[in-house]
């Protein structure tokens, strides 16, 4: 579920970079232990990073794990992430995240709200509304802000809120980060997949695809500090095994999360592996920022180009 999280919240962050806030709530969350820990370690050089190098002899690809929505305290980045990206002749991210407007606007009202006059509500099985509402009650937060909302949409929405009034914002995420810098320096950005496709993704999940998705993240909102602490010590070391033991149980537990995870991880990974192959035989060095999820696990990016018979060093 952590790694699916992943892909939930940067979708969302990119809806919203630039935008007003879709939802607000009047409690405030401590933050993690990690932000005040971090600060002062920052700078400390690792072994490893979520960062691989790919040489294909006719173009290098750097492939970069990000966490979505961070805080400053990971900044400055170790100095071999920012190298990479210095030497690299364009940046290619999952999605751009600066949509017009309007264009957010219609898409998330088209796939992320109901507008046949239904609610949330009444498309959820009695005893998943009622977990709701009492997930929301411990965090002040009144269930009747999701009720326009699909459950896909309502669960990253809370996810979201929730870390940002924890401290952590999209402005400080790794992909957001990269992308403003490549903006200032004129730097090409591409992007492998758009945001018109990941919201019509989830928004073709079935409704008991999306309301587990939703009950998951409300039954997990105690721990979200603290699972949320440990993903981003896990990236600071480039710990990938360590960050796929944290779906172990979930996986165990509700086993069509396998089929969700397949539809919102393992086919896009296919997908993308074949662009950025393409992106290796271009001739030019490649920076490809994608969510960490997506370079961890038996199909991984990774994995699936090591298959293709490309060596790739973790840096």
């Amino acid at each position: 579920m952590q790694r699916l999280k992943g892909f939930l919240a940067g979708v969302l962050v990119a809806l919203l970079a630039g935008q007003p806030s879709v939802l607000t709530a009047e409690q405030t969350f401590a933050a993690p232990e990690v932000t005040a820990a971090a600060s002062s370690s920052a700078q400390t050089a690792s072994e490893r990073h979520f960062l691989w190098r790919l040489d294909s002899g006719r173009g290098r690809v750097y492939l970069l794990g990000s966490i979505h929505l961070l805080d400053e305290s990971v900044y400055p980045l170790p100095s071999v992430i920012e190298l990479s990206f210095a030497e690299s002749d364009v940046l290619v991210l999952e999605a751009i995240p600066d949509m017009d407007p309007a264009k957010v606007q219609a898409l998330v009202g088209a796939d992320g709200i109901y507008t046949d006059g239904s609610t949330l509500q009444g498309h959820m099985q009695p005893e998943d509304f009622q977990l709701l509402s009492r997930g929301l009650a411990r965090i002040s937060m009144d269930v009747s802000l999701l009720q326009p909302f699909k459950p896909w949409f309502a669960a990253i929405l809370l996810q979201v809120t929730v870390l940002q009034q924890m401290g952590f914002q999209m402005q400080y995420g790794i992909d957001w980060h990269f992308y403003e810098q490549a903006k200032r320096l004129g730097k090409p950005v591409e992007e492998l997949e758009s945001m018109e496709a990941q919201v019509r993704l989830l928004a073709s999940l079935t409704e008991e695809q999306q309301s587990l998705l939703l009950r998951l993240t409300v039954e997990q909102l105690d721990q979200l500090s603290t699972e949320f602490t440990k993903i981003v010590e896990l990236w600071r070391k480039g710990d990938v095994e360590g960050l796929m033991k944290l779906d172990e149980q979930d996986t165990r537990d509700y086993p069509e999360l396998g089929r969700i995870e397949d539809k919102l991880l393992n086919d896009r990974n296919r997908a993308m592996v074949e662009k950025i192959t393409r992106y290796a035989q271009m001739g030019r060095n490649t920076f490809v920022v994608v969510g960490a999820a997506h370079l961890a696990g038996e199909k991984s990016i990774i994995n699936l180009l090591q298959d293709k018979g490309y060596v790739l060093q973790q840096l």
